[in-house]
């Protein structure tokens, strides 16, 4: 099996299988996280993706705003054979299709998405009027506290003005008298 030079360290087999570093001779076998491969390498932040780490050992770093893309859409087949660079639009559009016009889609227009803009309502009426936790909340509507955290600091596609969290409290009650 072939292997490539990912840095004067670490050497990447030409599957992605493993990750090994010259100097010790480890193996650092990818697990699986979020259905992706991928490796820890010391040294480097957190969890590296096997595809992105196999393309820039064949072919040079990836140019921001540029995904990696599967080519028989098998996530866990990171040979270099079926790897192609492309703009994130490119690959947003790729994945959507007429049988399922929601892949690449975000927010309430994807088929899995568990929070509708009634639900975000929903939320901040439980966090501002009932001054729920953020954990209980989670717990309500099954989804991460990361989750309610960044809805209640307008990180999601309803706050397109960048508010702050105080002002979509303000806003919150401003648009829903009834709860003032």
């Amino acid at each position: 099996m072939r292997i490539k030079k990912l840095t004067n360290r670490y050497w990447i087999a030409e599957d992605g299988s493993y990750v090994r570093d010259k100097e010790t001779g480890e193996k650092l076998i990818p697990r699986l996280s979020c259905g992706y491969r991928r490796v820890t390498i010391p040294g480097y932040p957190g969890r590296m993706l096997i595809s992105r780490l196999m393309w820039t050992a064949w072919n040079g770093p990836i140019p921001k705003g540029y995904e990696i893309h599967h080519k028989d859409e098998n996530i866990l087949n990171d040979y270099i054979d079926n790897l192609q660079m492309l703009t994130k639009s490119e690959h947003s559009s790729l994945h959507m299709t007429k049988d399922n016009p929601s892949r690449g889609m975000i927010g309430e227009k994807c088929h899995h998405a568990k929070m509708t803009e009634q639900k975000i309502v929903e939320v901040k009426r439980l966090s501002y009027v009932d001054e729920l936790t953020q954990w209980d909340i989670a717990q309500k509507f099954k989804v991460s506290k990361s989750c309610i955290n960044d809805i209640l600091n307008g990180y999601n596609k309803w706050n397109k003005k960048n508010l702050s969290a105080k002002q979509i409290k303000e806003n919150f009650f401003k648009n829903n008298p009834l709860l003032q």
